[in-house]
């Protein structure tokens, strides 16, 4: 019985956080225009892949640290070097291969984001390691609602500071000219 409530726990947390983060690129793509969620889908495809390489699975690894070999701080440094690391190297390949003016900043911004997201994931480790599934899908709904809602006043923000209007009534961030 214990096993399928974890199950349930985890199944749950993931999905939430999963919805949460389709939330966030829908509120990109109905705000915004297709360049920018095109500049969002190719932040992503730089940032993700070396973030899943820069892991090292240190979550499960501390997870399944029964003995205690090491504190939770070593795992904790560990990850954020290893994203510290990931964060400029997505950002220098995003500046090395593309000249756009405003692909930086999205790229410097998804890549913040998966910055935090990778910390924190190491994190659940304590929860995993203490067998507290709840905890962990207690903490992937707040992640998950906490991305969509930094998405919704990102674009909110800039929307309206920085924004101008193009002529199918959409904003555009980074085309004042439109």
């Amino acid at each position: 019985m214990l096993r399928i409530r974890n199950t349930y726990f985890v199944l749950i947390g993931t999905a939430t956080y999963a919805f949460c983060q389709w939330l966030a690129l829908l509120i990109v793509a109905r705000s915004l225009g297709a360049v920018e969620v095109g500049q969002f889908g190719l932040a992503l495809a730089v940032t993700a892949p070396l973030f899943m390489l820069f892991s090292l699975r240190l979550r499960y690894l501390y997870g399944a640290d029964l003995a205690s070999r090491f504190q939770p701080t070593d795992y904790i440094r560990v990850r954020i070097g290893s994203s510290g690391l990931a964060t400029v190297l997505a950002i220098g390949i995003g500046i090395a291969l593309f000249d756009s003016a405003s692909w930086p900043l999205v790229l410097i911004a998804v890549a913040v984001f998966k910055f935090v997201e990778s910390v924190s994931d190491v994190l659940l480790g304590v929860h995993h390691l203490t067998d507290r599934w709840d905890r962990v899908m207690h903490s992937q709904n707040v992640a998950g609602v906490a991305y969509a809602g930094a998405f919704a006043i990102g674009v909110f923000f800039l929307r309206f500071t920085r924004g101008s209007v193009r002529s199918d009534g959409r904003f555009s961030l980074f085309d004042a000219a439109n």
